[in-house]
């Protein structure tokens, strides 16, 4: 499944504590990040090594908070 930008999404069971949430796919220039000694990773809470673009999708929640999700955990809303 290839996701786009704008399009709804909602997060799996088993995926911790954004389970069972919905949002909407970002471009990942949405995502701040920020400069570490281990490389550029989100500057987001709880983000401490870099996001694996090939497997990780950048979402807005509903309540406003900026994720990153693996695909895999992500099914279409319509």
């Amino acid at each position: 499944m290839r996701l786009h930008v704008g399009e709804k999404v909602k997060i799996c069971g088993g995926s911790g504590v954004n389970s069972g949430k919905v949002g909407i796919v970002i471009p990942r220039s949405q995502v701040p990040t920020k400069q570490t000694s281990g490389g550029i990773i989100p500057d987001l809470p709880g983000y401490y090594k870099p996001v694996d673009w090939a497997q990780e999708i950048p979402l807005r929640l509903e309540d406003g908070k900026i994720i990153t999700m693996y695909e895999e955990r992500l099914t279409r809303v319509s």
